[in-house]
């Protein structure tokens, strides 16, 4: 839709597109940011989960 509204050739719509286009780059960009925090909190979790699991069988085995 901003596409068309581009299509008027108006200075002060190109403006409005650049300030889209860069929105959608910097939302894009903390969205991979996000991602990433995610995936680390969860692998770290799920190393501390199966280290507790490990102690735990070891303690039950002796």
């Amino acid at each position: 839709m901003v596409l068309f509204i581009g299509e008027l050739r108006n200075a002060t719509t190109e403006t409005v597109l650049y300030g889209c286009f860069g929105l959608a780059l910097a939302f894009t960009i903390a969205a991979i940011a996000g991602f990433l925090c995610e995936i680390l909190m969860a692998s770290r979790s799920i190393r501390l989960e199966v280290g507790h699991q490990q102690d735990t069988a070891v303690a039950a085995a002796d």
